[in-house]
C-alpha cells in the first residue's frame, strides 16, 4: 500500500505542487506484495504525497465496538500472542442484504477512535486475521470482529508524524515510524518475529518498508535503498542511478525479485525504477507521455502478480495527481485510468488519493469481474485535508463508484480488504484507518 520519505523537502515541494495541482504524497505509502494492501497514511496537514502528509496530535485510544461488523456473541480478550486465535469457534456472520449496493453500505467505526492511524496492514490463514495497525501515537493488533485492539509497546521516533505498518508472515512485522528526511529529524523502526509479542529496534535506517515474504523486505530511505534477506537482522544498501531525488515509496513482488521504487524531485516530479533481479540492477520504468510539466509523483505503489486465469491484471498500480496507472507485467506501455466520476474540488483547492488498495481474493462466493481497485480521496486546502470518501472500479479505473456512507470528512489514510472465508463464515470486510480511528464495511456477494 501512503512516500513518507522526502520530509520538510517534500513539504516545500508539495507547496510548490498545490499550486499548479499537484499530488499530495501522502504519509504511509507503504506498499506490500502478493496481494498485502499498500498502505498511504495521511494527516491533517497540507496535502503530501502518501507517506509525508504530517498527522496532528491525536487522543488517547478509545474503543468503539462495532454494531454492524458481527462477530462472537461476546468478544473475548486477545490471547497473550497477537497471532493466536482466542476461540477455533466459527465466527457467526449476519450477512448483509443481498440486494444492497455497495453505495447503500454504512461504514461504522471499530476501534481506535480518537487516534489518527495512519496504516493497516495483515494477514488472513483461513479464520485467522490479524491485523497490525500504526499510527504517530502506537502500534494496534486486532482480529476477528476488529472491535479489539491490543495496544504492543514498539519503539516509536520522537513526535513522529508517520508510522507505517507491515506485515510479512504470521510471525514477521515492521513498523516503522519519522518526522520526515531533512537531516537531524527523529525516525525509528522495529521488527517482531514471534507475531508482535516481542519488539526489537533494527538497524538500516529504513523509513518505509515493503515487504516480498517472511525473508526479504526492501527500504527506502533518505539517501538511497536498502534490503533484508534475514526478516530484519540485517540490512543492505543497494545502488540506484537516479536524478536528484528521494525514495518515498516501494512495492515488491512475492519472491522477492521484482520491485519497484518511487523518487521524488525539488519540484515534485516523479521517478519509478525497476529491478528484475532483486535488486542488482535498475532501469527507469517512468512514465514519459505525460503533460510538459513532467510526471507527477506518485504516492502509492502496489504490485499485483496476477493469478491463474487473469495474467492481465498483474503488474505495478500506483496513484497520483493525475489518477491512477497501471503498468502490466513485461511491458512499458502505461495505463492512465480516468477519474470519470470521482469528485472533483472548489476552485482554490485540489484533491489527493489518500490511499490504494488492489482486491484479487477470487472465491466462487466472491465471483468478480477482475480486480477490484479501491480508493481514498480528501480535498486539500492550504491547511487541511477534508475527506471526499471511499471509491472503487471493478473496470480497471473505467468508471468509479462511492463506497458506503458514514466516512464523510474522515481523512483515510490506508485500505485492507479482509477476504472470504468460508470455514468461519465471513463475509468480506473492507477496513479504513482513518485520521479517527478504523471503521469497517461489510461487503455482501451480490456487492460484486
Amino acid at each position: 500500500m501512503l512516500s513518507k520519505l522526502a520530509g520538510q523537502k517534500i513539504s516545500d515541494a508539495l507547496r510548490i505542487g498545490a499550486l499548479v495541482g499537484l499530488l499530495a504524497v501522502v504519509a504511509g505509502c507503504n506498499t506490500t506484495s502478493g496481494g498485502q494492501p499498500t498502505n498511504v497514511p495521511t494527516g491533517t496537514a497540507p496535502p503530501i504525497a502518501a507517506p509525508t502528509i504530517m498527522p496532528t496530535e491525536v487522543a488517547a485510544t478509545a474503543e468503539v465496538a462495532s454494531p454492524t461488523i458481527p462477530a462472537a456473541e461476546t468478544p473475548t480478550e486477545l490471547a497473550s500472542s497477537p497471532t493466536t486465535p482466542p476461540d477455533p469457534t466459527p465466527v457467526v456472520i449476519n450477512t448483509p442484504a443481498p440486494t444492497m449496493s455497495v453505495g447503500d453500505l454504512q461504514w461504522k467505526q471499530v476501534g481506535l477512535g480518537g487516534n489518527n492511524v495512519t496504516d493497516l496492514s495483515f494477514i488472513s490463514q483461513g479464520s485467522n486475521v490479524v491485523v497490525l495497525a500504526a499510527g504517530p501515537k502506537g502500534v494496534w493488533t486486532g482480529t476477528y470482529d476488529y472491535s479489539q485492539w491490543d495496544k504492543h509497546d514498539v519503539a516509536m521516533a520522537e513526535e513522529a508524524r508517520n508510522a507505517e505498518a507491515d506485515v510479512a508472515s504470521d510471525q514477521v512485522m515492521y513498523v516503522t515510524s519519522h518526522t520526515g528526511c531533512p537531516s537531524g529529524l527523529p525516525s525509528a523502526r522495529s521488527r517482531s518475529t514471534d507475531g508482535g509479542k516481542s519488539w526489537q529496534e533494527m538497524s538500516g535506517e529504513a523509513m518505509t518498508i515493503a515487504v516480498a515474504n517472511a525473508t526479504t523486505a526492501y527500504g527506502a530511505k533518505c539517501s538511497g535503498l536498502n534490503k533484508t534477506t534475514d526478516s530484519g537482522a540485517t540490512w543492505a544498501d543497494l545502488s540506484v542511478t537516479t536524478q536528484s531525488s528521494d525514495p518515498i515509496s516501494l512495492a515488491a513482488s512475492p519472491d522477492g525479485q521484482m520491485v519497484y521504487a518511487a523518487y521524488i524531485s525539488e519540484g515534485g516530479t516523479g521517478q519509478i525504477m525497476m529491478s528484475k533481479d532483486g535488486g542488482a540492477t535498475w532501469s527507469d520504468v517512468t512514465p514519459r507521455n505525460v503533460p510538459q510539466e513532467g510526471f507527477l509523483a506518485p504516492g502509492h505503489l502496489t504490485f499485483l502478480p496476477g493469478s491463474e486465469g487473469r495474467p492481465d491484471e498483474g503488474g505495478l498500480y500506483l496513484t497520483n495527481n493525475e489518477g491512477v496507472w497501471f503498468l502490466p507485467l513485461d511491458s512499458g506501455d502505461w495505463k492512465l485510468m480516468t477519474k470519470s466520476n470521482l469528485p472533483t474540488s472548489p476552485e482554490g483547492t485540489f484533491s489527493n488519493f489518500t490511499a490504494l488498495f488492489v482486491d484479487a481474493a477470487y472465491s466462487a462466493e466472491y465471483d468478480k469481474p477482475g480486480a477490484i481497485l479501491y480508493t481514498a480521496r480528501a480535498e486539500s486546502t492550504i491547511d487541511k485535508l477534508l475527506g471526499q470518501g471511499v471509491y472503487r472500479s471493478a473496470d480497471m479505473g473505467t468508471t468509479w463508484q462511492s463506497v458506503g456512507t458514514g466516512l464523510e470528512q474522515h481523512v483515510v489514510n490506508s485500505l485492507a480488504l479482509i477476504p472470504y472465508d468460508s470455514s468461519s463464515g465471513r463475509v468480506e470486510t473492507l477496513l479504513a484507518a482513518t485520521d479517527d480511528g478504523i471503521w469497517a464495511l461489510t461487503l455482501p456477494p451480490s456487492s460484486r
